[in-house]
């Protein structure tokens, strides 16, 4: 009987294993650092206005719109190389450079100026129109004044210039706030303008602002027509009941917006605003978007106002007189 031969078996071919992949180099994107820095800064920029010690934010900043081009194709060029993570710590340095000499180098005390202006009524003038063009400043603007207009403007980082002309029997006069060169960007910035309007002439006022803390009491001033075009501000507006009648029109950014009104004053209200929060004190709306104060229809003095803003709180206040 033959003997039984042991069965052998062949073990399984083991699966070939795949070459080690080589950890992924880190890539840091020039374009997210470069935006991601920008904003930062822009924020920084904005938020310490709100305490007297911004850097101040050129009006014309969108003329650097080249810049994004610029770092799009860098970007584009650098992705997945060494290169890109050494350009990108590069413009990281040079960021915080430029920002730490804002922020030391600034703090050096700039003069301040304080400058009176006064503009004479011409004696054949029956109207007149005041135009203020301003950046980020405090305003104070009030009535009583024995002149056309009269007032002080304080700053280390602008200047004022006045132009008086006379046209027919029109007097038109003109505030515009010019930036020092090279001065706009460093240090401690400091804008004020207290003015006083007189209050025998009617008037036409068209105030062009930035990002401003904006007074204008208008209570004994005959101003026949008030526009303010404004950027992000804190503005309160006093009206009187010295002219038939009236009209205000503010375009305003993101904005706090206080009206007072004399209650023989009736009011028509347009408001075209993406209302945060709104008091419509003695309004009654007559359609969409449209009021009407409750003495509208018996005031013998009126007012049209018309407000156009952004994100807003916006109240009305009554006064007796």
């Amino acid at each position: 009987m033959d003997t039984p031969q042991p069965t052998t078996t062949t073990p399984p071919t083991p699966p070939p294993v795949p070459p080690p992949v080589p950890p992924r180099r880190p890539h840091i994107s020039v374009w997210r650092w470069f935006i991601g820095l920008m904003v930062i800064l822009l924020g920084i920029s904005l938020l310490s206005q709100q305490f007297g010690w911004a850097w101040f934010v050129p009006a014309d900043v969108w003329k650097l719109w080249p810049i994004f081009i610029i770092i799009a194709g860098l970007s584009i060029m650098t992705r997945g190389r060494v290169v890109s993570t050494l350009f990108s710590i590069l413009l990281v340095l040079a960021v915080v450079a430029f920002a730490a000499a804002a922020i030391f180098g600034g703090q050096r005390q700039r003069e301040v100026t304080t400058r009176d202006f006064t503009v004479t009524p011409a004696a054949t003038a029956t109207e007149a129109s005041v135009q203020l063009d301003i950046g980020a400043a405090k305003v104070r603007m009030t009535g009583g004044s024995a002149q056309l207009i009269s007032g002080t403007y304080t700053s280390n980082v602008d200047t004022l210039d006045t132009t008086d002309t006379l046209t027919g029997t029109t007097q038109a006069v003109e505030l515009s706030m010019t930036k020092a060169t090279g001065m706009w960007l460093w240090g401690m910035n400091r804008n004020e303008l207290t003015a006083k309007l007189t209050d025998t002439l009617p008037l036409t006022i068209d105030v062009n602002s930035g990002a401003t803390d904006m007074d204008l009491d208008l209570t004994t001033v005959k101003a026949k027509r008030v526009t303010v075009d404004t950027g992000a501000s804190a503005l309160k507006l006093r009206l009187g009941a010295t002219v038939p009648a009236s009209t205000v029109k503010i375009n305003a950014g993101a904005s706090s917006i206080d009206v007072y009104l004399p209650r023989t004053l009736g009011a028509a209200l347009n408001l075209e605003a993406a209302v945060s929060g709104k008091t419509l004190t003695d309004f009654v709306e007559k359609s969409a978007n449209h009021y009407a104060s409750s003495n509208y229809e018996t005031a013998v003095n009126k007012v049209d106002i018309t407000i156009q803003a952004g994100a807003s709180s916006i109240t009305f206040h009554w006064y007796d007189v």
